[in-house]
């Protein structure tokens, strides 16, 4: 018998069923690009691309990247179109991959997202499907910055997972969004 292991470091399956994907590819289908934070990319090494149900890639995204890019090796972007790829550093050492693709570092708008948002705006991204990565999910929560949110679950318990949300500073129901 096989032994499924549910756990935070444990690697990622999917959880929810073909029809919550699928409509996760129509919602990518209505963007122009899609960002995750570097734990999500490094840890799902996710295609950030639009598939039909035959899994056929019918629209390639921008695909922008949120974290420190001195963690993220050259070879984990080698199957992705490099023209499409967006990198957004956050670290504070020099970013070591930033001349090979299209890149930004947060500190260069005062560590503002929306302020980067503004920017991507004036390189041509009007819409921008933000698919996680607690720590990304949480600093557009924080800033208010999202038009809608969509949770997917699945129909099943896993213990102590992570939790999507990192502010942990509501105190009380006033405080929370």
């Amino acid at each position: 018998s096989t032994k499924l292991t549910c756990s935070p470091t444990s690697p990622s399956k999917w959880i929810t069923s073909s029809a919550s994907r699928e409509f996760v590819h129509g919602m990518r289908l209505e963007h122009d690009a899609i960002l995750v934070g570097m734990g999500a990319f490094l840890t799902d090494a996710p295609s950030l691309n639009t598939r039909d149900k035959e899994s056929k890639i019918i629209k390639e995204n921008k695909k922008i990247i949120l974290g420190d890019m001195n963690k993220l090796s050259l070879s984990k972007l080698t199957s992705l179109p490099p023209d499409k790829m967006i990198l957004v550093h956050t670290g504070k050492e020099t970013n070591t991959i930033a001349g090979q693709f299209k890149s930004y570092c947060l500190a260069d708008y005062s560590g503002s997202i929306l302020e980067l948002l503004r920017a991507l705006y004036i390189d041509g991204i009007c819409s921008i499907l933000v698919e996680g990565g607690q720590q990304v999910f949480s600093s557009f929560l924080d800033a208010k910055l999202f038009n809608e949110i969509f949770l997917f679950y699945g129909p099943i318990f896993m213990g102590n997972g992570k939790s999507n949300y990192t502010n942990i500073n509501n105190s009380s129901i006033e405080e929370c969004l």
